[in-house]
């Protein structure tokens, strides 16, 4: 019989365990008022922000120095309400760009009472800080510029809508075949193919301007839905229906790409957010209970099983365990934590149960930390962007007002003909569309970011990112970029009187089952080599040193 001891990890039953870990998070923002979190702060008090840094956890997560540009500490979120106010926060669902973001700030400050607003486009969060409490009205004003809010708390979250893929793509789609249509149509019959056009158009009109109604009257008058829809009218007075039809075709295939683009780099924040399961098996005493994760207080103690997750920051009470640490580190080997050590949320426990002493307030672990870094990313634009805001602010009312200059200057002044200077002024309106800045800019930045999200590098924003461009030298941390991050087994050197394929075997059949990196690595060299495993008993870890099994022989 052989005994095997090729890796460190804990103590295991070599059993299969469920990783079921749950999709919420333990983001136990306010008390929830009618879908909202909330929180009344006085002079001097500290952030109410969801996602303060914690510094008692050695972890700074924000910044002291100021910002160079005052474009940039525009768009900072006050860290304290003003005197007297009190701070709400939701989630917006119904974002398909960071325009989208600037339109609900619009609609929830023209409210009186409300002091300030800003949404994060990249967590989806509207936070406001109001006199009183006019959530009622925020909520009619963001539903009014055709978006929903739902409340912060992981209950009032699960309760989203699901957009089927009809809703999502239907007006596309519909638009799309009445395009092929009238283009065969104006191939047999151009008469037949210019109302067809026509109708094109106005089957396209009626969500665009739709929208851009809504956004005229919760205060964004000047959106770029409301030049596509002048833009798309104009065309059709003076007979360029097909250009019409085309507009709008291409202008909701931009808003398609970058809806896309947004979800795909929101999918790295949600599973972040779904490290920390929901509940959490609390011990009080000889009790042992479930108990939601908003519900753990600091020095609380809780159980977390074989495979599970911990749902708080929280100190070791085991002698010694074995973690998992790689969703936050990129670290696939796991760590040994000795009595005492903290261990940050989101952390898997590898081979045993291990109980923990919860050392971190509601919304204030690891997790949230790079939550609230993720944010703080979100408020510092990439200067592009900043400019590109600017821009938008002003160039859409300039050429709408150009364009009206353009019709009535000439014929009032010089008795041009009508007629002729109408038709310059609607051509000023059509390709005078800034659809090519406006759109492409976010969704290159938003589609960057996501693609570097795939990739497993988390880059803080826009500015981050554009000023990569500009970097000459790059240090890399070697494990899980310059390497895989899963340990493979590279060289198999046998004692005497053991072949290879006999020592895997036997290393695999002792190994199996664990969870453990390096035991899984063995397992798989042993499945590529065909080895067949023998029947291995007594197989036991040895905490700190190794594991051991008997093999029959």
């Amino acid at each position: 019989m052989q005994t095997h001891k090729p890796h460190n990890h804990q103590e295991h039953q070599h059993q299969e365990h469920n990783h079921d870990h749950g999709c919420g998070c333990s983001h136990d923002h306010a008390k929830t008022q009618h879908g909202c979190s909330t929180e009344k702060t006085p002079v001097g008090a500290t952030a109410a922000h969801d996602h303060q840094a914690a510094h008692e956890h050695g972890t700074s997560c924000c910044s002291s120095d100021g910002p160079d540009d005052p474009d940039e500490e525009s768009d900072r979120l006050a860290a304290v309400p003003p005197s007297g106010s009190q701070r709400f926060s939701w989630k917006v669902t119904g974002m398909d760009c960071p325009s989208c973001a600037k339109k609900i700030e619009n609609a929830v400050t023209s409210i009186p009472g409300v002091d300030s607003a800003r949404v994060l486009f990249a967590t989806e969060k509207l936070v406001v800080d109001a006199q009183s409490d006019v959530s009622m009205r925020i909520q009619d004003a963001v539903k009014q510029a055709g978006f929903t809010l739902l409340g912060t708390t992981p209950a009032a979250q699960g309760d989203e809508p699901k957009t089927s893929r009809f809703g999502e793509y239907g007006p596309l789609i519909l638009l799309s075949a009445l395009m092929v249509l009238s283009w065969v149509l104006d191939f047999f019959n151009p008469r037949l193919g210019e109302i067809a056009f026509i109708a094109t158009t106005l089957v396209g009109l009626v969500p665009i301007a739709s929208k851009a109604l809504r956004l005229i009257r919760s205060g964004t008058p000047f959106a770029i839905e409301t030049l596509m829809s002048v833009a798309a009218i104009g065309a059709l007075f003076i007979g360029a229906t097909a250009e019409a039809a085309m507009v709008l075709l291409l202008f909701m295939v931009g808003e398609l790409l970058e809806s896309y683009a947004a979800n795909r780099a929101r999918r790295g924040v949600k599973a972040l957010m779904e490290l920390v399961p929901e509940d959490a098996l609390l011990i009080q005493g000889s009790v042992r209970k479930r108990v939601p994760v908003a519900s753990l207080r600091p020095g609380d103690v809780i159980e977390i099983a074989p495979g599970g997750r911990l749902p708080a920051d929280a100190e070791l009470l085991n002698p010694f365990a074995s973690f998992d640490e790689s969703a936050l580190t990129g670290e696939s080997v796991p760590v040994e934590r000795q009595q005492g050590q903290k261990v940050a949320a989101g952390s898997l426990s590898v081979d045993q149960a291990a109980q923990m002493k919860v050392t971190s307030e509601p919304g204030k672990n690891a997790i949230d930390r790079i939550l609230q870094l993720i944010e703080e990313a979100e408020e510092r634009r990439a200067p592009i962007e900043r400019f590109l805001d600017r821009f938008s602010r002003y160039y859409t009312p300039a050429i709408m007002l150009l364009a009206v200059a353009v019709i009535l200057v000439p014929p009032l002044l010089f008795a041009e003909a009508w007629e002729m200077w109408i038709y310059r002024g609607l051509t000023l309106l059509l390709i005078g569309c800034p659809c090519a800045l406006v759109i492409s800019t976010p969704a290159a930045i938003t589609s960057g970011l996501a693609a570097a999200t795939r990739r497993g590098a988390l880059i803080k924003g826009g500015a981050a990112l554009e000023q990569l461009g500009q970097v000459q030298t790059i240090a890399f941390d070697k494990t899980g970029t310059l390497t895989e991050g899963k340990p493979t087994v590279t060289d198999v050197l046998p004692a005497a009187g053991l072949s290879e394929q006999q020592l895997l075997a036997i290393a695999a059949a002792v190994e199996a089952g664990s969870h453990h990196p390096l035991a899984q690595a063995i397992v798989n060299r042993a499945a590529e080599n065909g080895a067949a495993l023998p029947l291995a008993e007594g197989r036991r870890a040895l905490a700190g040193i190794g594991v051991e099994g008997k093999v029959g022989r």
